[in-house]
């Protein structure tokens, strides 16, 4: 997204340089180079992670309640070349984990607790990310009977909508909603959205490296961020149209 913005200024100035408008030319080649330094060095990606990562840490003792609910967002499945099986996306490895950390201390406190994975076959790998990671969380010691496979969303919005579904009636009264960093805040707005609001848990943090020279790794971590504010944008304008569709209260806290 960022790169397609420095395309696009370079692409302009192209054009006006072969209508021989110099000055507005070389006024987007300049835009174009100055967003490129901005981004690349690292200031503009930290200016627009820390906003959306600023509110969330991560609760090493949670406050549990007597039956607890962990909820976790999937992030991809990839489907390796030459192998006959699929496994969790890159960024979906630290979501895992800290549900898994999350579950057993739980345990040791000696409170119920259920894991409710949200994700369904977004990467058309032909498994759903609910089954896959389930897999990975049994492997890791945690019990079948505990976890709770949503697998039709395909994307946050559909993850807020169908876990609702899965929580309405039930009676946990606490849910920690587990995700990345970088994702929680727009996530922690849809499920709102269907009455849903647990305690957040950031399963990591993105940040920037600082450099002179222009960095791809700031690149990437600038388009994370800027999907992250179209999402949210998008989420009031859908619903100043009343596109978005009505919110159920679950009544779970």
């Amino acid at each position: 997204m960022v790169t397609g913005i420095i395309l696009f200024f370079l692409l302009a100035g192209c054009c006006f340089a072969l209508g021989k408008r110099q000055k507005t030319a070389a006024a987007n080649i300049a835009a174009a180079l100055v967003i490129f330094e901005a981004v690349g060095s690292g200031f503009v990606p930290l200016l627009l992670v820390e906003n959306l990562q600023s509110r969330f840490i991560v609760e090493d003792n949670p406050v549990w309640g007597k039956r607890n609910a962990v909820i976790v967002l999937g992030d991809g499945t990839v489907h390796f070349p030459d192998q006959p099986f699929v496994r969790p996306a890159i960024l979906a490895y630290s979501r895992i984990v800290e549900t898994v950390r999350l579950y057993f201390l739980a345990k040791k406190s000696h409170r119920s607790c259920s894991i409710v994975i949200s994700g369904g076959d977004a990467s058309r790998t032909g498994v759903t990310e609910a089954e896959d990671y389930r897999a990975v969380m049994l492997r890791l010691g945690v019990e079948d009977s505990d976890i709770v496979p949503e697998g039709r969303s395909l994307n946050t919005f559909q993850n807020a909508e169908f876990t609702e579904e899965i929580l309405r009636g039930q009676p946990y009264d606490k849910l920690f909603l587990v995700t990345s960093g970088l994702h929680l805040r727009r996530a922690l707005l849809y499920f709102g959205h269907f009455g849903v609001y647990p305690t957040p848990c950031a399963a990591d943090r993105m940040t920037p490296l600082l450099s002179i020279l222009p960095l791809g790794y700031n690149f990437a971590i600038a388009d994370f961020a800027a999907h992250e504010y179209v999402g949210i944008v998008r989420y009031y304008v859908y619903n100043l149209l009343g596109w978005n569709p009505s919110g159920t209260h679950s009544g779970s806290a």
